[in-house]
């Protein structure tokens, strides 16, 4: 570091991704200069690229794998609603048939009660009022075996219904895992890329006064990359002057620079 300039340097093998400033604009202390890339490559591919790519297809085949159990899960609650849709058409047949069949006992039943009393009287035969109440007794059967299937088909409703809610949390937990993977990668992708690069800052507030690297240059450790000059110094050069003239100079002397062009 010559007096009033600082050096910014390479920490390590690597090649000038970005510059982000210009020669003679002035910079503050913490500000970006430039970037370099420290991603190594064998057989011209980075090592970097590689992880990254071999990380994007496991977690590709994951979530395939994901999505294809997923859409196996949806096929099945389709079939489940759909089974469970018959279902309750059939109850709500069910339901006008047991109304019916009950209208048909209630007129049965009255029937009966009404001939039961005419047996007495003997204007009804022993033989008619127990075919009618044989009658009665079938029909109240049929009540009940229809009222049995209804309750078998809501059970079968019910037991749908719970495999509907537990399919459709698997559907759930499926998406969240492909979340979750594609989330994973993402974070493994920023860590990856973060690892193989970096931003140079300014040392400094200053200008400056001259930058060495060029954008895509490959560098080696402490290469000089760009100087930053300090603004509030004045300039301070080197110059070297015959033996001859030495005893013209003295400390604090005027001097007077001639710069040849090339």
């Amino acid at each position: 570091t010559e007096m009033g300039t600082k050096r910014v340097t390479a920490t390590r093998q690597g090649v000038v991704s970005a510059i982000h400033v210009k020669p003679n604009e002035a910079v503050r202390k913490g500000q970006s200069l430039l970037s370099l890339s420290y991603d190594r490559t064998v057989d011209g591919i980075s090592i970097g690229n590689r992880s990254l790519e071999a990380a994007r297809r496991q977690m590709q085949s994951r979530v395939d794998s994901l999505g294809d159990t997923a859409e196996v899960i949806r096929q099945k609650i389709f079939e489940v609603e759909l089974e469970s849709a018959e279902n309750r058409e059939q109850v709500e047949f069910l339901n006008e048939l047991v109304a019916l069949k009950e209208m048909q006992i209630a007129d049965k039943q009255r029937t009966v009660d009404a001939m039961e009393q005419l047996t007495k009287e003997k204007i009804v035969s022993e033989l008619q009022f127990r075919a009618a109440r044989g009658e009665l007794l079938d029909q109240q059967q049929q009540l009940v075996g229809l009222k049995r299937e209804r309750g078998q088909l809501l059970s079968k409703i019910g037991t749908s219904e719970s495999s509907r809610r537990q399919l459709e949390h698997q559907v759930s937990s499926s998406e969240s895992m492909i979340t979750a993977e594609t989330a994973a990668f993402d974070e493994k992708e920023i860590s990856l890329r973060a690892s193989s690069a970096e931003t140079l800052t300014a040392p400094m507030d200053g200008r400056v006064s001259s930058r060495i690297a060029s954008l895509g240059e490959s560098v080696q450790p402490g290469a000089s990359l760009m100087i930053i000059a300090a603004t509030d110094e004045p300039a301070i050069g080197r110059a070297w002057v015959k033996s001859s003239a030495i005893g013209f100079l003295k400390l604090g002397g005027e001097a007077r620079l001639k710069v040849s062009a090339f």
